[in-house]
């Protein structure tokens, strides 16, 4: 007897997801490799989109002639100066108690302060900089023309790729442009930006209104400000402050960075309507600010996840690693609220970070517990999905370490996550949370891409609030990293 069959299964077998190949992602502008070989640093660069131009006999290529300690050392000295700027304290104590620590909006602070100080960071990244293409070997010549050329352009996007772990947003081009060869991409005006979610704090300020200056900065504002330290008076208007702004590399391009982390062989896109995230907080630093503002702001960013998502809140160490212990770990995004740290043994340092509980969680430590699923991925195929976008919105996650086990950014990735955003200092309170607030509100809301998210929430800050200290965050892969737009779930198919 003929019997109709249906063909549309009662279950969906992927469990929400597609198994693909590599996941779409869009054309990188620049790819710089740092390598060093025998204590030797070696610089490889390449583009995907014709920005840096073809040779006919040879790629881009050059041994370094800075030697590796100094480019640690200076990296070093460069983050230090960021550490200054959010210590800095005015000599007259009436001016404010750490003004920069304290509060996130700067525009209002005296004329030419904040400009001077940026300035000073400017200097500092751009000394890093040429430092490290400095030399005299022809082929390093024509590699370093190469590079100012492209960098000095803008909206790149520009994946660095290296054996030291260097803060990149933070270095910064010669106000000096080389001449470039060929009109330069248009530079993309400032979009608006969509208003964080649900704001109820009045120190956010609306968008830029102004798009057409370089960085997003409005086109007028205050008349004079001081142009030096010694106190001599010039006048001025935002748009110098901008063009300072704009010199950094994590302003004026879309930065990620990489380390040779292991990559998985298979990619699991979840394609579920409604992501699934977590918030991994310590309840002292939630309720116990010493800036009542950032409660409000912290506040705000759990509203935003718990509306936008399926949200898991953890609080203690024991539930987040028991979770982790799991090899179907299905989230779309983790976001980290809580106190870090770099933690020192004798000669070995690594990166930490403690939820409400004083246990430390480590890179070591996340690592014994997914290395299984991992490796049964890698050797056996097995579906074990760890996707995860990783906000670590930690002192220190994101400074630069050396141990194989110290970053807790390369761990991550190392297991599967489509990206870690980090900083490389510590970060003021509610600096954090309005950065963060702004950050998953282009993320979550917008759906725009992680690179994209990064740079326009940087850009917003400096145009808005005259801070720069956005830039201390760095973004670990993931500049493609997006949440799928709302779709009706599918089954999976081989690669």
């Amino acid at each position: 007897m003929d019997e109709n069959i249906p063909l549309t299964s009662s279950q969906d077998a992927s469990n929400g997801y597609r198994l693909t190949l590599a996941p779409t992602r869009e054309l990188r502008d620049l790819v710089v490799c740092l390598r060093v070989q025998d204590g030797r640093p070696w610089l490889i660069a390449w583009g995907e989109t014709g920005v840096l131009p073809r040779s006919r006999s040879r790629e881009h290529w050059a041994e370094l002639e800075t030697d590796v300690r100094d480019i640690k050392d200076l990296s070093a000295q460069l983050l230090a100066d960021w550490k200054a700027f959010v210590d800095y304290q005015p000599a007259d104590r009436a001016a404010g108690i750490r003004p920069y620590a304290t509060g996130a909006d700067l525009s209002s602070r005296p004329p030419g302060e904040v400009q001077r100080r940026v300035a000073e960071l400017v200097r500092a990244g751009s000394h890093l900089l040429d430092t490290l293409l400095s030399g005299h070997n022809p082929n390093l010549l024509r590699l370093r023309a190469f590079l100012a050329t492209a960098l000095h352009r803008r909206d790149l996007r520009i994946r660095f790729d290296s054996d030291l772990d260097l803060p990149w947003p933070l270095l910064a081009v010669g106000e000096q442009a080389p001449p470039i060869s060929g009109p330069p991409p248009a530079p993309a005006p400032y979009a608006s930006l969509t208003v964080p979610y649900d704001v109820q704090v009045s120190s956010v300020a609306s968008p830029p209104t102004t798009p057409g200056t370089p960085g997003g900065g409005p086109a007028n504002g205050p008349g004079t400000t001081a142009a030096s330290a010694g106190g001599t008076t010039a006048p001025t208007t935002p748009s110098e402050l901008a063009r300072l702004f704009d010199l950094f590399l994590g302003h004026r391009h879309l930065i990620e960075t990489a380390s040779g982390a292991y990559e998985t062989d298979f990619y699991y896109a979840a394609s579920r309507a409604r992501p699934i995230s977590s918030a991994n907080i310590d309840e002292a630093l939630r309720r116990a600010s010493r800036v009542p503002e950032a409660q409000k702001v912290a506040a705000e960013v759990h509203k935003l996840l718990d509306d936008q998502t399926e949200l898991t809140e953890r609080t203690h160490s024991d539930t987040l690693l028991n979770d982790l212990d799991a090899a179907h770990f299905d989230e779309d995004l983790m976001y980290f609220f809580c106190h870090g740290a770099v933690l020192r043994d004798g000669d070995a340092t690594w990166q930490a970070f403690q939820l409400t509980d004083a246990r430390a969680v480590h890179a070591g430590r996340i690592d014994s517990i997914r290395k299984r699923y991992t490796e049964a991925n890698r050797s056996r195929g097995e579906f074990v999905p760890f996707h995860p976008m990783v906000v670590l919105n930690v002192c220190y996650a994101g400074s630069p370490m050396t141990g194989r086990f110290a970053s807790l950014a390369g761990s991550f990735i190392q297991h599967g996550a489509q990206g870690v955003l980090a900083p490389a200092i510590a970060v003021p309170q509610l600096f954090g949370a309005e950065f963060a607030l702004r950050f998953l509100t282009r993320y979550l809301v917008d759906r725009s891409a992680a690179g994209e998210a990064v740079r326009d929430t940087v850009r917003w800050f400096a145009a808005e609030y005259h801070n720069p200290l956005g830039l201390i965050y760095g973004l670990h892969c993931g500049l493609d990293s997006r949440l799928p737009p709302a779709a009706p779930d599918e089954g999976a198919t081989a690669p």
